[in-house]
């Protein structure tokens, strides 16, 4: 059987903590760093995916809701053979002490968690992911969307700006 068409979708959460820290994770023998997530399963909304990922590789039961999506990536696929993937990108929670006290990593898939500045995090995530997070954030409600194509994403891609919703159809 072949691989199915479309896109693969995977699903991030962006966890904060004091002094604008960024909470990444280390894989399992790849030594790559990367934010909390992973591939969204069959039958699994995005939202679920980034709930059970959380819970599975932190031990961590995040209280994400709908309006926590901070955007929608997609990001064109590297190399010859491999399909580009769809990225969604929630806004986690401000973790406290008492929270990272918590962590319980699942050792099967990652090696270590950190606290990350911006700087850290730009060098120790992949280009790719970091420049999701390079961009300003947006509040959570006010989705947005992005294309990264060769690793990077351009912030002025041509798009018409955002016009008032009660203005858009006028």
């Amino acid at each position: 059987m072949g691989t199915a068409p479309g896109h693969p979708v995977t699903s991030y959460v962006l966890c904060t903590g004091s002094g604008d820290r960024l909470l990444i994770v280390q894989a399992a023998g790849l030594g790559m760093w990367h934010l909390p997530g992973g591939v969204v399963e069959a039958g699994e909304s995005p939202l679920d995916a980034v709930r059970r990922e959380a819970r599975e590789e932190l031990g961590l039961a995040l209280d994400l809701l709908p309006d926590d999506l901070l955007g929608t990536v997609w990001v064109q696929a590297r190399r010859e053979g491999a399909r580009g993937r769809i990225v969604f990108l929630w806004a986690g929670p401000m973790l406290s002490a008492a929270d990272t006290d918590r962590i319980a990593l699942q050792e099967r898939e990652l090696s270590a968690w950190r606290w990350a500045g911006a700087d850290d995090a730009h060098r120790l995530l992949h280009p790719a992911v970091a420049a999701r997070i390079r961009t300003p954030l947006q509040w959570p409600g006010r989705v947005t969307y992005q294309e990264t194509r060769n690793g990077r994403t351009d912030p002025n891609d041509g798009r018409v700006p955002c016009q008032d919703p009660a203005h858009r159809h006028a």
